[in-house]
């Protein structure tokens, strides 16, 4: 609970616990006082739970019970630094600065003249480098100047002079007298090195949890008669009765009372997103990781899938022997007429062959039977073709006996089961070159077209789809901008939690809401550069068909639906993940297999039932069946299928929104890491 208090006293902590979920208090029954305009030094090893208070009196955590008082208007009041840098990599230490000074609503002038004088007091020379490039030490400087940047009124530092030189250290805590005798400023500076709190104007002993000490720095010496603070805080440990009768022992239970730092953040503010969107912009314009992610490998993956998923199997060698003719004769002839006329020379094993060449198989000529037992072991020939001597001749007997010819007088063998596409495909295409020869001889002889018409096919939809790949299309697109949206969406919230960001500009009033909107803007930004490079690749490089120009409008909204979905899965899996390879496995498994299971390498229909219904309901699967279906049909999103299936993705993304919602109250402090 955070209270106003008099006018004298900056902070006061009454009765505070806390504990985590081990059960074991990190706070246990603190009391605390800190003076207006004063400096506050609080000493405690490692572990005692110093930065755990400050994070309770900053409102980043919640106490499990007690009091904390502010004499402050507003969150803006007050600057932080944190014990980790938590600063972004790809900024220069000018534009952190300037960052955040327009987060705390600063003019440009303003942020221009403070960053001229923090630059010479902590001797940031170095304005134009990244923080990636800094030394730790430099980095502790840059993080105490964003703390200073607008003149709090309360500045809390958490061991802002670990990895300091002495030097700079002394002018520092110069610098920091300066500001209380100037300024009023109250300034409260953790550390677990006594001797450097000797210039603080009061002191508080922390240990276990609670302030076994609390006094001016001369007071607490004179009282156990040394000139040494450490001999000092050494003695107050071993008085562990006086520790006992100071505790007290009744408690205050937490309430949702009002509080400054969710007033300041109960409103949405533009102006935050809006720097928080140009923040990013220069971020990810200058990390060549997002670039390839986001740009490179989904051209990558669209033109690798073109090519090499769903078109048709070439090349395959497929063995024949053809005692009929020499193949040599079939490569030089192109035979017309028909089979019965005297004079004709037209040849069934030679039309064969060579509408198998033109469907670009490579042919293995075999010289006599003897070679076809090797063929077998061969692992490089998908089958066998073997064409008798009278293989024409045959095929006129069958015909003037009115029977279905090409039944029993042609013969295949697969010498190899592998591959099952392959199998099926050379299948397919025998029965293409034989219904082929049929169509030649009813239009150049006289038959019985009833004896010889094949079954004719009417395509209503996809009249123009040649191969497969032609026909998942839509499926590609969903999945890839599906996966690699989630995934950026993960990766960078699961940065912002890990480097402490979230937690240092949620200081300065920024909202996890506001953090999300400037990243979704980003995300939507990428995505149109992403969906509009690869419906150029797909439909003009490759010539894929697509029915009509409101088609391609009706597949960017769905496109832009399927941005909105994996952005939402992307938040929650950064919420649960703990490090970038849960981000990538999350993300991964969860898209991939909607793809694998969705159609993309073998139809749903082949699954069982209970599959097949999971299978047709998953977001991946329904976007990429409604992109199918607008770009093969042309159907409209009014269309009663596609309807239905937008009713469902719109169903699934709200629960994914109430699972977010929810996850909050499952986890608690969803976006801070504990290290």
């Amino acid at each position: 609970m955070v209270q106003h208090i008099e006018d004298n006293v900056a902070i006061r902590v009454i009765n505070a616990h806390k504990s985590y979920n081990d059960g074991v208090p990190i706070i246990n029954g603190l009391n605390m006082t800190v003076p207006i305009g004063k400096i506050y030094g609080l000493v405690g090893p490692s572990g005692c739970g110093k930065t755990t208070l400050l994070s309770s009196i900053l409102g980043t955590q919640m106490l499990d019970s007690g009091i904390i008082e502010i004499q402050t208007k507003s969150a803006l009041d007050i600057g932080y630094m944190p014990q980790d840098v938590c600063l972004d990599q790809y900024l220069t230490v000018h534009e952190t600065l300037m960052f955040y000074g327009s987060l705390y609503r600063m003019s440009k002038l303003d942020i221009i003249n403070n960053i001229s004088e923090l630059r010479n007091i902590l001797e940031l020379y170095f304005q134009n480098t990244y923080i990636k490039n800094l030394s730790g030490g430099q980095c502790r400087r840059v993080s105490l100047a964003v703390s200073l940047i607008h003149k709090p009124k309360i500045v809390i530092l958490d061991e802002p002079t670990v990895g300091l030189d002495p030097i700079l250290c002394d002018r520092i805590w110069n610098y920091f007298s300066n500001l209380v005798q100037d300024n009023k400023t109250t300034i409260i500076v953790t550390t677990h090195y006594i001797q450097e709190v000797h210039q603080a104007d009061r002191v508080g002993f922390m240990r276990n949890g609670k302030i076994i000490q609390e006094a001016e720095p001369h007071s607490i010496m004179s009282r156990y008669n040394t000139d040494s603070l450490e001999t000092a805080f050494l003695e107050s440990v071993n008085e562990t009765t006086a520790v006992q009768a100071s505790r007290q022992l009744h408690s205050f239970t937490r309430t949702k009372s009002k509080d400054l730092f969710k007033r300041a953040k109960k409103i949405m503010s533009f102006h935050r997103v809006f720097t928080l969107f140009k923040k990013n912009c220069l971020i990810f314009s200058r990390d060549i990781t997002y670039f390839f992610l986001v740009i490179i490998l989904p051209i990558m993956l669209a033109i690798i899938s073109n090519y090499s998923v769903g078109s048709s199997i070439e090349h395959i060698n497929i063995a024949f022997l053809n005692e009929e003719t020499n193949n040599s004769i079939c490569k030089q002839f192109n035979f017309h007429g028909c089979i019965f006329d005297k004079d004709s020379k037209r040849l069934m094993s030679c039309e064969v062959l060579n509408y198998l060449r033109m469907l670009k198989y490579d042919l293995v000529e075999l010289n006599s039977k003897k070679q076809v037992n090797s063929i077998v072991n061969d692992s490089s020939v998908h089958a066998f073709l073997y064409f008798p001597s009278n293989y024409t001749r045959l095929i006129q007997k069958d015909i003037t006996n009115l029977t279905h010819f090409f039944s029993n007088q042609f013969k295949i063998s697969h010498t190899s089961n592998q591959n099952y596409v392959s199998f099926h495909q050379i299948n397919s295409h025998i029965d293409f070159a034989l219904d082929h020869i049929k169509k030649n001889l009813i239009s150049n002889c006289t038959i019985n077209k009833k004896m010889t018409t094949t079954i004719e096919t009417n395509i209503i939809y996809g009249v123009n789809i040649k191969a497969r790949n032609q026909s998942i299309v839509g499926l590609l697109l969903v999945g890839t901008l599906f996966y690699f949206t989630s995934f950026c969406t993960a990766s960078f919230m699961l940065s912002e939690k890990l480097n402490g960001g979230l937690i240092r500009t949620s200081i300065t009033g920024v909202t996890i809401i506001e953090v999300m909107i400037s990243f979704f803007i980003i995300q939507l930004i990428s995505s149109v550069v992403y969906v509009a490079l690869n419906l150029l690749l797909i439909f003009y490089l490759f010539d894929n068909s697509i029915e009509s120009t409101e088609s391609l409008i009706n597949l960017c909204f769905i496109l832009f639906l399927t941005v909105t979905f994996s952005f939402i899965f992307g938040l929650i899996v950064a919420g649960v993940s703990q490090s970038s390879l849960e981000v990538m496995f999350l993300t991964f498994s969860y898209s991939s297999g909607q793809e694998f299971f969705g159609g993309l390498m073998w139809p749903i229909e082949a699954q069982p039932k209970i599959m097949q219904f999971i299978s047709k309901n998953t977001p991946v699967t329904l976007l990429g069946q409604i992109s199918n279906d607008i770009v093969l049909k042309n159907w409209t999103l009014y269309n009663s299928h596609v309807a239905s299936d937008f009713v469902k993705v719109f169903c699934l993304l709200l629960l994914h929104i109430l699972f977010i919602y929810c996850l909050k109250y499952i986890k608690k402090d969803l976006w801070i890491l504990r290290k």
